[in-house]
């Protein structure tokens, strides 16, 4: 797997696949790449795909349900996982709280990761009446400048390699 995506989508299965699947309709409605486990992992060697598809987005969307810190205290938990690769890989995490359902982190959630996730601010999803609206400001508020600024990046780097090829390597 070399594709590249433009958001990377973490969540809770227990009880956030409706509101990813939904999320990852909407930006991808919009023109973007959203890697969704459930849609781009079709075989059984898939830690390998999440961790090469955090890599390649800039941008990494937690979706914050009620349940998604529940199984955080275990090393080998998933989104934990995901969470700690995207704060290594340094992307631009962006906690997604819907319905503002989210209210706190259980007391087993590892310290670490309550102090890395308390540093960004929480993107309210309404998924009422006001869906698409709070849809359009995530996009404006929180995703448009950094995508936009890594497919020119991406632009320019596929410019370069045509001109002088190998000549200056790449990044």
């Amino acid at each position: 797997m070399n594709k590249s995506y433009d958001i990377f989508l973490s969540y809770r299965r227990s009880d956030g696949k409706l509101m990813a699947r939904l999320l990852k309709e909407s930006l991808e409605k919009r023109g973007y790449k959203v890697f969704l486990d459930m849609d781009e992992l079709l075989d059984s060697v898939f830690d390998e795909h999440i961790i090469q598809a955090i890599q390649s987005a800039p941008i990494f969307l937690l979706l914050m349900t009620k349940q998604c810190f529940s199984r955080c205290h275990n090393p080998n938990d998933w989104v934990r996982m995901e969470i700690e690769c995207a704060v290594r890989d340094g992307k631009n995490i962006v906690p997604i709280n819907p319905d503002n359902l989210f209210i706190g982190f259980p007391k087993s959630t590892p310290p670490h990761l309550c102090e890395v996730l308390a540093m960004h601010q929480y993107s309210a999803i309404d998924t009422g009446q006001l869906y698409q609206v709070s849809i359009d400001k995530l996009i404006n508020d929180r995703l448009h400048d950094t995508i936009r600024r890594e497919r020119r990046k991406q632009i320019l780097n596929s410019i370069v390699y045509s001109i002088f090829g190998n000549k200056f390597g790449s990044s």
